[in-house]
């Protein structure tokens, strides 16, 4: 079993993957494997080779055919460039605002606290003494 912690790139994993089920089938093939990710089997070809990075569209699929062989893959692996990675990072950014404006909806004023210090003292605070 390979482990994601094991390999620096997730076409690693995906080679990885094809070899294996390769070993088990015999006739399975880049094509049935481009198939199962929505790929042309040359461009998968080329993906494993590390030509390439796989479109955003195969990502999520990708993830689901490493997990049902038993090969771990966290999103950190899938990363990409180009104007993906640009929408990836915008897709973050909204979910992390989301999820800021529902605990401001949902938690307690008092519960809010996120910050592992303590407040510094303004400098505006009265000065006793």
């Amino acid at each position: 079993m390979n482990l994601f912690l094991d390999t620096a790139d997730y076409r690693d994993l995906l080679k990885s993957y094809y070899e294996r089920r390769k070993k088990e089938m015999p006739l399975y093939s880049y094509r049935m494997m481009g198939e199962k990710l929505g790929l042309d089997s040359s461009f998968l070809f080329r993906v494993l080779q590390k030509k390439h990075r796989l479109p955003v569209h195969a990502l999520q699929k990708a993830k689901e055919k490493l997990a049902s062989g038993k090969l771990s893959l966290m999103d950190a692996h899938l990363t990409v460039g180009g104007p993906e990675k640009a929408l990836a990072v915008r897709n973050f950014r909204k979910q992390t605002l989301n999820l800021a404006i529902e605990a401001l909806d949902n938690v307690l004023v008092n519960e809010r606290n996120v910050s592992p210090t303590r407040p510094k003292k303004s400098r505006f605070s009265k000065v006793s003494g």
